[in-house]
């Protein structure tokens, strides 16, 4: 009925196994804090806020993580390039993100690029995939390299 990536017949209540009433109810006293903890990370993360709006509309900068633009100017200036010839030349960035407490580390992802039809058809190949730390003081070499054995 299920494949390693794919499901290809449906399930019906047959195929599960009904809970009796004490069971559900520890399942729900163990899940219960790590709900509520869940909801509550997510109340104080403002998830539709726009990191790339443009500051000079409005005044919390606490949001914002590029500076504003002039009125002249009509598109961003790239200012830092990372490109690293052994870990990320010509592969896809999946992920880009910030280094919690430092504002001049940044981490990428970097992939094989491929369409969807063909990681379907290597989905029981490995690819290896890399998270590079960058530091923007130094854009020669990066300042770690993660090797994933999986995409």
């Amino acid at each position: 009925k299920i494949n390693i990536a794919i499901q290809y017949e449906p399930l019906g209540l047959d195929d599960f196994t009904p809970l009796n009433e004490a069971a559900l109810i520890h399942f729900l006293r163990r899940a219960l804090p790590l709900v509520e903890s869940s909801l509550q990370e997510n109340e104080t993360v403002d998830i539709f806020c726009d990191l790339l709006a443009n500051n000079n509309e409005s005044s919390d900068e606490k949001h914002h993580i590029l500076p504003s633009l002039d009125k002249e100017q009509k598109q961003w200036k790239e200012i830092h390039n990372f490109c690293n010839l052994e870990h990320s030349k010509g592969k896809m960035l999946t992920c880009i993100d910030w280094y919690p407490n430092r504002k001049d580390v940044v981490a990428t992802s970097a992939c094989v690029t491929s369409s969807f039809n063909e990681r379907i058809l290597t989905q029981e190949e490995t690819a290896t995939a890399h998270i590079i730390v960058w530091k923007f003081s130094i854009q020669i070499h990066p300042m770690l390299v993660l090797e994933s054995p999986l995409d």
